[in-house]
């Protein structure tokens, strides 16, 4: 027998219940495109979202966390957490009010819940095999924040590396704590005003890499024909972009 936890926590079942969904930022194309298919999911089970940003700050996140724990509209919280140091309290809170908890994509170190999120050693040594597939030996990788141990497609792209026998170069791991767009047009400036050789580059998202094309044209580089671009998300922006950025779909809807 398994309990149908929502329906003991709804005060009123005429009433459509709300789940509470915290991302970090509305900015983001791929958290639009998440939230979409959350609403379709929710809608068929007569249930409402109410979507929030935390704008990567804990405190922010906490607050919104400790109001849905309390809030008897609220049936369970989505949150695609700012940090994963550690719980935040508001996320102990919802536990106890017995209400679904669920990460998105990562999740605080030392708390029990479930998860969704996307293998990212997998798809980083997806889009670096597939780079190499193509003859590209020199391959740069950006990354901009925020950072989390453990949740980086850096291992991938250095897994990729040293499964096909290749030198992992240290000035092409352009890591900083720019936003991601900011973080691929700055890196890809530096490299080229520092001359460093490479023929490619594996970029942490989508955004990130819309940075890196804008600098490779800025320098009077073809894509791909040039430099290739690689990335991960397979949001609406990356298939909107010309060309379109080879990237690896972290949700597929078939499998």
């Amino acid at each position: 027998y398994v309990a149908d936890r929502l329906a003991s926590i709804r005060p009123d079942r005429l009433q459509p219940m709300r789940l509470a969904l915290i991302i970090p930022t509305f900015s983001s194309p791929f958290y639009g495109e998440m939230i979409d298919g959350m609403e379709q999911a929710a809608r068929s089970h007569d249930l409402k979202i109410m979507a929030s940003q935390s704008e990567y700050r804990r405190d922010s996140e906490n607050e919104q966390l400790l109001e849905a724990a309390k809030d008897p509209t609220i049936a369970g919280a989505v949150v695609v957490p700012g940090a994963v140091d550690g719980p935040a309290p508001g996320a102990l809170r919802v536990i106890e009010a017995g209400k679904p908890l669920v990460y998105v994509g990562r999740w605080p170190a030392g708390l029990k819940c479930d998860t969704v999120s996307t293998d990212y050693l997998a798809a980083a040594k997806l889009a670096v095999s597939h780079l190499i597939a193509q003859g590209h030996r020199s391959i740069a990788y950006v990354e901009g924040a925020p950072h989390f141990a453990g949740f980086s497609p850096q291992s991938g792209y250095s897994e990729a590396l040293k499964e096909a026998r290749i030198a992992q170069r240290a000035e092409l791991v352009c890591m900083s704590d720019l936003p991601s767009q900011e973080a691929g047009h700055a890196a890809v400036s530096e490299l080229i005003r520092r001359g460093v050789e490479f023929t490619a580059v594996f970029a942490r998202n989508d955004v990130t890499a819309v940075g890196v094309m804008r600098a490779l044209r800025e320098a009077g580089l073809n894509i791909p024909g040039d430099v290739s671009v690689a990335a991960i998300n397979n949001s609406l922006l990356a298939r909107s972009l010309e060309p379109p950025v080879t990237t690896v779909d972290p949700y597929p809807s078939t499998l």
